[in-house]
């Protein structure tokens, strides 16, 4: 089986498609695997622990013995937990023809990581569930039918085996993490709606410039005394400049606030005054004002940004009001391996394919 199933992470609307190379990134354990911005993890840090980041989590006995987590008084059932990671492990698990738990990897490794890729993935869905059930957001009686149809085609395709590991014994059980993903789907849809997409040209603009820069100021005043007798900056540039030589392409905010000022205020082909900044002096020549494709693209990436901000400040504030902690004990006796004889990985298509 080919890895190329796509699921809907909720926070953000991606699907992170499962790729040899992000596989790749699992099994060696990088820092940040593959699927969660930073923005979005130091959200969850604090929504989950009730602290900083920083601070040291004390565990309480808050939750249930079978609860994996709660928020408020909603609690995460340990068989919903597992009906995730069985299927996380096989859609990970699958690369190409092999398979990661059984092959000459470190499946420590990888069972650590997708275990926290479940955990990271439910406690966004109940922190949207939590956010519906305070502004009354529900589902309708289609949405509520099309999850009964969608849980019993999923019910119907687990094996003996599927059923065990997660302690699933009838197809409300289904029906009920259906309820919970569609309805923090819903929860985002409807947040995404009240974010303004209308980024304008300029706010979007970057701009293509020769940055020639020295630390000598009077190196600096003798340069643009050349340049304007008449001298080729490029020249100037490839002999005198001590950072980068070559054509920058930048957009508000990545360089210093003086250089940004004064490169945004060229046309074509002009060139700046000496510009102090940065611990030496600058000299700017504008190459190109607009960038089309690239400021097409940096619109996209401030509009991500918004979203990833109200989505951050909406955990952010519900941490303010609601308790919340995590069943570390439960969590970290749940062992992957448990799971070797099972092989449903439709949990999400099936719900996907509903809407």
């Amino acid at each position: 089986m080919k890895c190329n199933f796509t699921l809907k992470y909720f926070m953000y609307k991606l699907f992170i498609k499962l790729t040899p190379r992000n596989l790749r990134s699992l099994v060696k354990g990088e820092k940040r695997r593959i699927l969660f911005p930073a923005a979005f993890m130091l959200s969850m840090s604090i929504l989950l622990t009730g602290c900083s980041p920083k601070s040291k989590f004390i565990f309480s006995t808050g939750c249930g013995s079978s609860d994996v987590f709660m928020i408020d008084d909603v609690r995460c059932p340990k068989s919903e937990a597992l009906m995730y990671l069985e299927n996380y492990r096989t859609l990970y698990g699958r690369l190409g023809e092999s398979d990661l738990f059984n092959g000459d990897f470190d499946d420590s490794v990888i069972s650590k990581n997708v275990k926290s890729d479940v955990l990271d993935h439910l406690t966004r869905v109940y922190a949207l569930d939590i956010y519906a059930r305070d502004n009354d957001i529900t589902l309708s009686n289609v949405e509520e039918d099309r999850i009964k149809a969608a849980a019993e085609t999923y019910y119907s395709s687990l094996s003996k085996e599927d059923k065990s590991f997660a302690g699933v014994n009838s197809v409300n059980d289904i029906v009920s993490i259906y309820t919970n993903l569609r309805l923090a789907d819903k929860v985002y849809e409807k947040i995404m709606k009240s974010i303004d997409s209308d980024v304008s040209e300029d706010e979007a603009r970057v701009v293509d410039c020769y940055l020639l820069y020295v630390t000598d100021k009077s190196v600096a005043n003798d340069l643009k005394s050349q340049l304007n007798a008449g001298a080729a900056f490029d020249s100037l540039l490839a002999s005198y400049s001590e950072k980068d030589k070559g054509l920058v392409s930048f957009s508000r905010g990545e360089q210093s606030k003086k250089v940004e000022d004064a490169a945004f205020e060229l046309d074509n082909g002009q060139i700046s005054d000496v510009v102090s900044a940065d611990d030496g002096y600058y000299i700017i020549e504008c190459v190109n004002k607009y960038n089309e494709e690239l400021s097409d693209a940096n619109k996209k990436k401030i509009l991500k940004k918004r979203k990833e901000k109200v989505l951050s400040d909406l955990l952010k504030e519900q941490h303010k009001d609601y308790y919340s902690e995590i069943n570390d004990k439960l969590w970290d006796d749940v062992s992957i391996e448990d799971a070797k004889d099972t092989d449903t990985d439709s949990l999400f298509s099936t719900l996907d394919a509903a809407f």
